[in-house]
């Protein structure tokens, strides 16, 4: 529905979906590039878009996607629908849970490194909210985002702390 969404402000090309993904829902609803152009041409099937071919001199044509009157009226369908209950899918909090299966060590370079990619995930989501303009809604996620991935970075600091001042055997 994600992709709907998008092209209910305007017409796009997979690339520009798939850009709009990462900088804006990427942190919190998941796609990857090659998910993005069979879903378009699934959503073109069910004549949910429309493909506009554009020719472009000295490279490929560029395919532009507009969301058509089924395509809106399933998407406003969706939006009144019951929500599906969130449920937080994470590879990390998996190993976490079964890391006693580990070395200390071990877990204490797994935390450095999901603490790496939360900073890094905390500054792009900083970068994005000074680079566009968003909506009153837009803006929701997005501090959303922000306290998410600060609260997340605490949590982490405090249990590489927790566990440096662990000096017990029995975690290897």
């Amino acid at each position: 529905m994600g992709i709907l969404g998008f092209l209910m402000k305007g017409e796009r090309s997979g690339y520009d979906i798939r850009q709009l993904f990462q900088e804006s829902i990427g942190f919190f609803y998941n796609t990857s590039y090659g998910g993005i152009y069979p879903a378009l041409n699934k959503l073109e099937k069910e004549g949910n878009v429309q493909k506009t071919v554009v020719p472009q001199a000295g490279k490929p044509n560029k395919n532009l996607y507009s969301i058509t009157k089924r395509g809106q009226e399933v998407f406003e369908q969706y939006m009144r629908s019951p929500m599906d209950p969130t449920i937080v899918y994470s590879d990390f909090l998996l190993r976490v849970f079964f890391a006693q299966y580990i070395s200390q060590e071990e877990y204490r370079s797994m935390l450095l490194e999901e603490l790496k990619r939360t900073k890094e995930s905390f500054q792009a989501l900083q970068k994005v909210e000074q680079t566009y303009e968003v909506d009153v809604f837009e803006r929701f996620t997005m501090q959303f985002g922000l306290s998410y991935f600060q609260h997340f970075e605490e949590l982490l600091v405090q249990e590489i702390r927790r566990l440096d001042a662990l000096q017990r055997p029995d975690m290897e």
